[in-house]
């Protein structure tokens, strides 16, 4: 077949290439190359097959087209070039993911298993790495998104290559390491909404075998709305980050990594917004009718479906989050290496905040954490014939003293009262999480192109929730006059200060067999599990909850078609998932708000396709389609603490929360070569479909289905040294909710939560040397 027949023939199937694809599935060998970019020079001929393309998604470096595990990868390049400039916006890139953050945690989303707990001291169920090193708190993932070399998410449950287990996936972000030779780059952006981001880097040798990196990124945009009440912006960013990286190799077998990074926060992001009444609620008192920005009149009105808030405080967010790792690596001989990995991180962050939507009945939040985390791994992988393997061992301590201050409106616990702003609530606790865990995997090619993958993870887990404390005062006015920050120490409540202790051993295993049909096509079939341990409700007297599981069964093809010119992947899985801990609002003695409890078991179902296409050297298509069923089974039945008059409520059938219907992605791109450069046009498309946010599936906590367009206009020399760029994000300034969450009853059942980035638009200019 002729190079023009086959574009031909390529060109026609482009179109329906087209409605499916993904362009965030490519990988990079070389940091300086974005992924996706060396996808395509390969299609087109002038660069490596996709089948050449390198990942490391099991621990060692394998072929991407190769690889028996749902992996999508994003380079750092694409990062910049389509302005993500944190974890929140890389989900729009990605199949079957949702990233959203509630109360400033990062809730991540992967085929519809994620982090639903708002509290602080609670770990996601998708693994999150930086650089190998496990970051258990949602609070603080926030600022790694700068200098990186690639992303790296695996979908499923992961722990038998990885430190910690996860029953929904793994986030895997990687840094670019220092260079021999000098190099670094400097790119700025500015835009709508004030904004002023610069990004560096500056990487040489300091002598024959020491090499250093140093990185920078700050991060400056006024708010993307207002308190209406005070006039203040919020949801605007002020950030800081810096990385320092050292790398020794005194010789080809053995090196030394060791980096220490610090992020900075000190702004008013992290503000929910007000999405309307999730319940049609009487409280003990009077809830204002809801109002638009253009009718809102203090304090006389609810603000909803909007982006702006109403609250008679000052929201502000302050956190900071800093780290040390030492990873070594040493060949003992030529086919087998050994491995280790040592940190340690601190974090902290406190919010402060009025979320009800009218300043009349709005509280005054203030939460608080503090976090020191410390890890160990070391793992020995071997590559010989037809046999390779990782095993390792892993340790993790993790102490974290969470603290909520709530002063509220008295009238709404204390009927036929003068209303006024009292102490409220007071909790907090010191909870504690010892981790020892034994996992491997080891891959056999038993006849030619046909391998076999066992695996398996045994951990050991202890928990403690220390001077577990409630304290309530609805009498005391806030703030008490002569006490520092206004808010006093209540007494405790009745069976407070307590403890309490989880102890917990699984053994979890994993079998994978996958078969080369020839050298474009690449099968595979993966039994898994997963599971995450349980945790407390502090600042309650629950009981703790306890562990979920996850049984993954699940089926791949991976093609490359054409010659090269195209690749289509998908994967279709079923999740036998059960004690789903899931976070509701709950009511009654010892109960200060946030309750997770178990929600019994569901049943996920899910097909993904990723295709990519370049019909001309000039025209590129790229997407994805993630269809999901996910909905909770058996003979399940609750009663919704909100609603206790229904009495027991049947769960079955009913939608898991936060796993979306389904996902879209659409993209395309033509570049123009001019006489000093190429000039490239990019547009993409995202729809996502409707998502439930209660397990109840309330009409009134779903995100209905929405639409997100994104346009980029790129100029690169022909040097490779100067780029500059045009970008809008949002195009239609979508306002959809990308978390939601029910408000206390007593102060009117809002629908709060975060909203999507409204239409951001601007210039970015880059150098490179």
């Amino acid at each position: 077949m002729s190079i023009r027949t086959r574009r031909a023939q390529l060109a026609g199937a482009s179109a329906i290439l087209l409605i499916f694809t993904s362009g965030a599935a490519r990988a990079q060998a070389n940091p300086a190359i974005d992924p996706a970019d060396e996808a395509i020079e390969a299609a087109a001929g002038a660069g490596p097959s996709d089948s050449d393309i390198i990942v490391t998604a099991e621990r060692r470096e394998s072929r991407l087209q190769e690889t028996p595990v749902a992996v999508s990868v994003i380079g750092g390049d694409a990062l910049q070039t389509k302005q993500i400039n944190s974890a929140l916006d890389i989900g729009a890139a990605l199949p079957s993911v949702q990233i959203g953050e509630g109360l400033g945690q990062l809730r991540i989303s992967v085929r519809g298993i994620g982090f639903t707990d708002l509290r602080a001291g609670a770990e996601g169920r998708i693994a999150f790495y930086v650089n190998g090193v496990y970051n258990g708190q949602p609070s603080a993932q926030t600022g790694s998104f700068f200098d990186v070399e690639r992303v790296e998410l695996l979908r499923g449950p992961q722990g038998t290559l990885f430190g910690r287990n996860a029953t929904g996936g793994a986030f895997n972000v990687t840094t670019r390491m220092p260079t021999t030779e000098t190099s670094g780059y400097l790119n700025l952006t500015a835009g709508n909404y004030d904004t002023l981001n610069a990004e560096g880097a500056l990487s040489g040798a300091l002598s024959d075998t020491l090499s250093a990196r140093v990185a920078v990124k700050l991060v400056n945009h006024s708010g993307y709305g207002r308190n209406l009440y005070t006039g203040t912006s919020i949801n605007n960013a002020h950030t800081q980050s810096l990385r320092a990286t050292l790398r020794w190799e005194p010789s080809d077998r053995f090196d030394v990594t060791l980096i220490a990074n610090y992020h900075n926060e000190d702004d008013r992001n992290y503000m929910p917004s007000q999405f309307g009444q999730a319940l049609p609620v009487t409280t003990l008192m009077e809830i204002p009718p809801f109002c638009t920005p253009e009718t809102y009149s203090a304090p006389d009105c609810v603000l909803s479906f909007s982006r702006d808030t109403t609250s008679r405080y000052e929201n502000s967010n302050r956190r900071w989050q800093k780290g040390v790792s030492l990873t070594t690596n040493y060949e003992l001989n030529d086919w087998l290496s050994l491995k280790s990995l040592f940190a340690a991180s601190f974090s902290y962050y406190r919010l402060v905040q009025g979320n009800s939507g009218s300043p009349g009945i709005s509280p005054r939040n203030n939460f608080y954490s503090h976090n020191d985390q410390y890890t160990a791994e070391i793992q020995l992988l071997g590559d010989r014939g037809p046999l390779s393997f990782v095993a390792g061992a892993f340790y993790f301590n993790d102490k974290t003293t969470p603290r909520s201050l709530t002063a509220l409106p008295r009238a709404a616990f204390v009927p036929n009262v003068e209303n006024y702003l009292a102490q409220g609530s007071h909790s907090l606790a010191t909870l504690l999480t010892r981790s020892v865990a034994l996992y491997g995997q080891l891959t056999y090619e038993v006849a030619d192109g046909l391998s076999v993958t066992v695996g398996g993870r045994y951990t050991s887990e202890k928990k403690h929730n220390h001077d577990n404390y409630l304290g309530t005062n609805f009498v005391t006015p806030f703030p008490a006059p002569g006490v520092t920050g206004g808010l006093i120490l209540n007494p405790p409540n009745p069976g407070f200060p307590n403890d309490q202790h989880i102890n917990v051993s699984k053994f979890n295993p994993k079998v994978t067999i996958d078969y080369k049909f020839s050298p474009d096509i690449f099968g595979y079939v993966t039994y898994s599990q997963g599971f995450k341990s349980g945790g407390f409700n502090w600042g309650q007297t629950n009981p703790p909850y306890p562990e979920e599981k996850v049984d993954n069964y699940e089926a791949g093809l991976k093609t490359t078609l054409f010659g090269g010119d195209a690749t289509a992947n998908v994967a279709a899985f079923y999740y036998d998932y059960s004690n789903i801990q899931t976070q509701v609002v709950g009511v009654g003695p010892g109960v200060s708000g946030v309750l997770t409890q178990s929600a019994g078991a569901a049943t996920i179902k899910g097909v993904e396709l990723e295709v990519g296409a370049r019909p001309t050297r000039s025209l590129r298509f790229d997407g994805s389609l993630a269809v999901l069923d996910a909905k909770f089974k058996g003979d399940l039945t609750t009663v919704d603490n909100d609603r206790p008059q229904l009495g027991p409520l049947r769960l079955a059938g009913n939608w898991v929360q936060g796993a979306p219907r389904y996902t879209i992605n659409v993209g395309g791109e033509y570049s123009f070569d001019l006489p000093d450069g190429t000039l490239s046009f990019r547009g993409e498309y995202r729809r996502t479909g409707k998502i439930d946010w209660s397990i109840f599936n309330l009409p009134t906590l779903r995100t209905p289905a929405y639409d997100v367009g994104n346009l980029f206009l790129n100029y690169e020399d022909g040097d490779g040294n100067w780029t500059a760029g045009l970008f809008v994000r949002n195009v239609g300034n979508t306002l959809a909710a990308t978390t939601l969450f029910k408000q206390a009853n007593a102060l009117g059942a809002m629908a709060s939560g975060s909203a999507l980035e409204p239409r951001t638009y601007g210039v970015n200019l880059g150098y490179k040397f």
